[in-house]
Formats: structure tokens, C-alpha cells, sequence
């Protein structure tokens, strides 16, 4: 008997709470490991935030304002210098994530101040609670299927070499070295940190050439793939697919039986035949 939740037995609404507690307990280690620091928005009952210089640890995460909160407010304090503790500018640049579902008023006030949107994924979840067998088939398959060239391999602590391929083939080519650079240190923290049961990143590689990445991250009973990404050189060959099922392995050997991630456009159908459901939305506003 698995110790873990199990999808059966929770509802949609039940589903999204689940999903706002494992980002904020994997979102802390993520910044803590970047050295943000967490701060109270003023004027809110309980609302926090990450301020930082970096792009990727500042801003609000989901589910950050209670309902009574005032989100017009909320968002003039972020905006007025809560992340810096500066009344003279707001931190550039920002996110705030929106989620479970569209929130008007505070979509209304985040256009305002000059935010626009920068993600806007369904948020979806897999049930990894039924026959393993199928599962280890199905994955088993999509590797084959991806080429005999293929295969998949763990980054470590002090690899150096594994996460500058990982950071690399993330980028696809097209990211500001600057976050490359954030994201190094940031994944080099944690990998020397946190231990495997917590956080893993892996390769998918093609003749030994870096080609796919992924992340899990495990926190709350959830076990939570990000970073699916594949070149562009190379996709369409089942990667992808293979990169997402390597994933849901791994959390199903550490006993997880509920797997949730947010679909890019070009995901979702991938995710779809792999046995996820949408069970919300997640919009990141960007400002700066």
C-alpha cells in the first residue's frame, strides 16, 4: 500500500489545492537555493513573495492571495517596492503567477501596472496507481521508438559537464546567456543540496549528444515533471514522449502514484495520450 495520495480519491478543487501546496514547498527550495528571500506583500492577510536581482526567483507565486485579499492593492505594493523595499521602483523584472483559474480583477490590475503575459498552460495530472506493467511497456516502447541512439542519464552533484549540457539544450539556442547563468547556479545549489528523493535532473541524449531535458521535483505527495523540452532539430522523433515517461518511472519507483506538470501548446496532446487531464490553468504575467 502505497503511503502516498492516491488521484482516485481527490476532486478537482481538492486537486488544485494539492497542486498550490507542492509549488509552494518545491518553489521555496528552488529560491532559497538562488538566495531569494521571502517577503510579506503589505496590505494582504498572509500573501509572500520572492525578491531578488534575479529574473527567475522574483515575483509572487500562485496562490499567494487569500480570497478576501484585495488583488488592486496587492498588486500596487508589489509594484510600489515590496520585493526591493524601495518606494522608488518596483523589481524588474517580475512574474506573478495566476492560478488555479482566470482571477479578473487581478489579471485587470496586473495589465494595468504593465504586465503582460508570458505562459498561459493547462495545469494536468496522471495517475501512476494503476498497472505497473503497462506503464514499464509503455516506456520501454517510447524509448525504442525515440532510436536505438537513445538514451537517458541522470545529472549529478559535481558533473559539471551533464548540467552545462542540461542548461544548454534547455536554452535551445534562443536564452539570454544571463539566465543560462541564474540557472546554473541555482540547479548547481540544488543538486548538491537536496538529495535525489527531492530533486533530479536527466538527459536525453542521441548518439551522446545532449537533445532533451527534464526535472522532477517531489514535494507534497506530488511527484512534478517540468522542463520536458527537446531541440528543435530533433523533435517529432518521440523524445519528448520518452523524456516524460522516463519521468513518471522514476516518481512511480519512489512510490508517488499522482504525477502533475504544465503543457506548453506543443505538449499537451503528448501529455493527453500519456494519461494526463487538465485540472487547471496557470497563467505567468511578466513585468519588465
Amino acid at each position: 500500500m502505497s503511503a502516498y495520495p492516491v488521484l482516485s480519491l481527490f476532486t478537482e478543487s481538492q486537486l488544485q489545492e494539492l497542486y498550490t501546496a507542492h509549488s509552494q514547498a518545491a518553489t521555496t527550495k528552488i529560491r532559497l537555493a538562488g538566495k531569494a528571500r521571502l517577503v510579506r506583500i503589505p496590505g494582504t492577510k498572509a500573501a509572500v513573495a520572492w525578491a531578488s536581482d534575479r529574473q527567475m526567483h522574483n515575483g509572487v507565486p500562485g496562490g499567494a492571495l487569500a480570497p478576501s485579499d484585495d488583488p488592486t492593492s496587492a498588486v500596487g505594493a508589489v509594484m510600489g517596492g515590496a520585493l526591493t523595499g524601495s518606494k522608488e521602483s518596483a523589481p524588474s523584472p517580475c512574474h506573478w503567477i495566476v492560478w488555479p483559474a482566470p482571477q479578473p480583477t487581478l489579471e485587470q490590475a496586473l495589465l494595468s501596472h504593465g504586465f503582460v503575459v508570458d505562459d498561459d498552460e493547462p495545469a494536468m495530472v496522471a495517475n501512476l496507481d494503476e498497472d505497473e506493467e503497462k506503464l514499464i511497456q509503455m516506456h520501454r516502447l517510447a524509448v525504442a521508438g525515440a532510436g536505438t541512439d537513445f538514451e537517458v542519464t541522470p545529472v549529478e552533484d559535481g558533473d559539471t559537464q551533464a548540467l552545462s549540457d542540461w542548461i544548454t539544450t534547455w536554452g535551445c539556442g534562443n536564452t539570454p546567456i544571463e539566465v543560462l547563468n541564474d540557472y546554473t547556479v541555482t540547479y548547481k545549489a540544488m543538486l548538491r543540496d537536496l538529495p535525489r528523493s527531492e530533486f533530479s535532473m536527466f538527459v536525453g541524449r542521441v548518439d551522446g549528444q545532449a537533445v532533451g531535458t527534464g526535472i522532477m521535483l517531489y514535494a507534497e505527495g506530488v511527484a512534478a515533471v517540468h522542463y520536458i523540452v527537446t531541440l528543435p532539430e530533433f523533435r517529432r522523433r518521440g523524445i519528448g514522449k520518452a523524456l516524460t515517461l522516463h519521468s513518471m518511472m522514476l516518481a512511480r519507483r519512489q512510490g508517488y502514484r499522482i504525477a502533475m506538470l504544465t503543457a506548453s501548446k506543443d505538449g499537451q496532446g503528448v501529455y493527453e495520450a500519456l494519461g494526463f487531464r487538465k485540472f487547471g490553468q496557470q497563467t505567468t504575467y511578466l513585468w519588465g
